[in-house]
């Protein structure tokens, strides 16, 4: 592929190729428009980078038609959720109150009150954007007084035999 990139832009995305070792996306799409301008071939560059090979074509074109700070951004946003701001509110005020066990338990209630059928793991992501995580129920003993249950059994064992 001949080179599309000019001197200044090259030089920036260089220099922002070596700043953005902590975000994995942004490296490769640098990186795709880098050694596609450098002369290496689409394949090459998918198999280096373990993308498809139409993303790199797709890289090299959004930069093409769009420019370069259109084709560094990220443009995804993920879909609604299924229930109103006042059905959230209402399942907020809900887990506050009682206890589920399981999500599935969740994702009947939701069913129940508002007609929405969602997954479970479609329910926990919901859960976490409000703000709830999991903490798994476990059984936890009892700090029982042994003086005071004897007593309370003593007690009951005379009632019981003045009964007879």
């Amino acid at each position: 592929m001949k080179s599309f990139l000019g001197h200044d832009t090259r030089k920036e995305l260089e220099k922002l190729q070596r700043s953005t070792s902590n975000n994995k996306k942004l490296y490769v799409k640098v990186t795709v428009l880098l050694g596609l301008d450098s002369g290496h071939s689409a394949e090459s560059l998918s198999s280096l980078l373990c993308i498809s090979l139409s993303s790199v074509y797709h890289y090299h074109s959004v930069y093409q038609e769009k420019g370069l700070s259109y084709s560094l951004s990220f443009h995804y946003q993920g879909s609604s959720s299924y229930l109103t701001d006042n059905e959230l509110a209402l399942l907020s005020a809900e887990l506050e109150v009682n206890l589920y066990t399981t999500s599935q338990q969740i994702c009947e209630w939701v069913y129940e009150n508002f007609g929405v059928c969602y997954t479970t793991k479609g329910l926990i992501a919901l859960l976490h954007r409000l703000g709830f995580s999991y903490k798994k129920t476990k059984a936890i003993p009892a700090k029982a007084d042994t003086e005071k249950q004897e007593y309370f059994l003593a007690e009951m064992l005379a009632k019981i035999e003045g009964l007879r």
